[in-house]
């Protein structure tokens, strides 16, 4: 079924309210229970019990909108895509639906892929982090990549199952970038190679830098480790690490056994890429509010990525009224 050819309300009503009471009907109101379900001309479902009658969309992200075949559309367009849409994507194909409405409708939606995607990580569990962005930038671009963390869960074929994204910050809640690393690189590189500054000030500035890279790396390590106590269920995990962790012994997983790695996983470079691509698409701030929402969109699309659009579709209509 094309979800996008629904051309009335009453008809996203009914897939809307198959779905919210597929076990049967349930009244907020007196609490009445009822196998069946009776829906008006209108599309509301009626209480057999005290006569209300309830919209399928009430409570849920559905509430109060108007232009429900058009919702539809747009869900069916972000699932059907691999990669995940941009909000300048979806204005693009939409050019005919208000600006805000579209902006609304997919903060709204990712809501939701953000709510499927909540459930821990268990099993063996590939983690590492990389600074997202092309090389080919400019170095004045390349400087701003944001340090981000994966984790993968694999399955027996040791293939990528699920995966779980998160900007790494440090103590100050900030983001790491690369550009920290860099200005400090070229801080030394500039004392190193000038003329008029003595051997004893070089030492000295090499020492303050050494204690900034220390700091850096511990603040690392810790956002690390809180990544990964988030994402993975303890004393059902493996964890394996990516060399850039190889005999780090700072790490520390509440009794998780973990492992070092000596190469990345095939598929973890492909997704870095696909990733890089995604946000250059997204142009998020890493800081910013829906910073979270579009890494929902793009998991959603790579966790879920083997299911047909149809399916996608009942997965996410599902999640959305039953919330």
């Amino acid at each position: 079924m094309k979800y996008s050819e629904l051309r009335t309300r009453n008809d996203c009503l009914k897939i809307l309210s198959d779905a919210r009471w597929a076990d049967g009907f349930y009244c907020p109101k007196c609490t009445y229970k009822d196998k069946s379900n009776i829906i008006t001309d209108r599309g509301l479902s009626c209480c057999k019990n005290c006569r209300t009658q309830i919209s399928p969309t009430s409570g849920t992200i559905f509430q109060d909108v108007r232009r429900l075949p058009e919702w539809f559309h747009i869900i069916e367009t972000l699932l059907g895509d691999q990669d995940g849409l941009s909000h300048a994507d979806l204005k693009s194909q939409f050019s005919d639906f208000d600006k805000k409405a579209i902006l609304k409708c997919h903060n709204k939606i990712r809501d939701i892929f953000e709510d499927i995607e909540k459930p821990a990580l268990q099993g063996r569990i590939f983690v590492c982090c990389r600074f997202v962005g092309s090389d080919q930038e400019r170095k004045s671009e390349r400087r701003k990549r944001p340090l981000i963390a994966l984790a993968a869960e694999l399955d027996d074929n040791i293939s990528v199952k699920r995966i779980k994204l998160e900007y790494l910050l440090d103590n100050n809640g900030h983001v790491f970038f690369h550009r920290l690393i860099d200005d400090i690189n070229d801080y030394i590189g500039r004392m190193l190679y000038a003329q008029d500054i003595s051997e004893e000030k070089k030492e000295e500035a090499l020492e303050v830098c050494d204690a900034r890279m220390q700091v850096i790396n511990t603040e690392m390590t810790q956002a690390m480790n809180n990544f990964i106590n988030n994402v993975i269920i303890a004393g059902q995990s493996t964890v394996l690490y990516d060399p850039d962790y190889h005999k780090n012994e700072s790490l520390t997983l509440q009794g998780t056994p973990h492992i070092f790695v000596q190469q990345f996983h095939d598929d973890i470079n492909d997704i870095f890429e696909k990733l890089d691509s995604y946000l250059n698409k997204c142009r998020v701030a890493p800081n910013s509010k829906n910073s979270k929402k579009c890494f929902s969109e793009f998991v959603f699309s790579k966790n879920h990525g083997s299911l047909t659009t149809s399916d996608k579709f009942e997965l996410f209509i599902k999640k959305a009224v039953c919330k």
